[in-house]
């Protein structure tokens, strides 16, 4: 499962939230406001299960939204 905690909008100019997967990892994300419609965003993951959790330093993650 997985659950979007929350996220907070700045001004329409860009979003901080975070979200969480059962017993799996948790994560943080940051989306800039580019124009109308088009987004552009950065997501961390870890880790936290104790057989996981050490083995990798997190993902990283880039991503574009376009809103049609």
């Amino acid at each position: 499962m997985h659950f979007l905690l929350g996220r907070l909008d700045f001004g329409q100019k860009f979003e901080l939230g975070t979200s969480y997967r059962y017993d799996e990892s948790i994560s943080g994300l940051f989306l800039f406001n580019i124009s109308n419609g088009l987004k552009i965003g950065y997501v961390y993951e870890t880790a936290l299960e104790s057989q996981i959790d050490g083995l990798d330093n997190g993902t990283h993650e880039l991503f574009m939204r376009i809103g049609l």
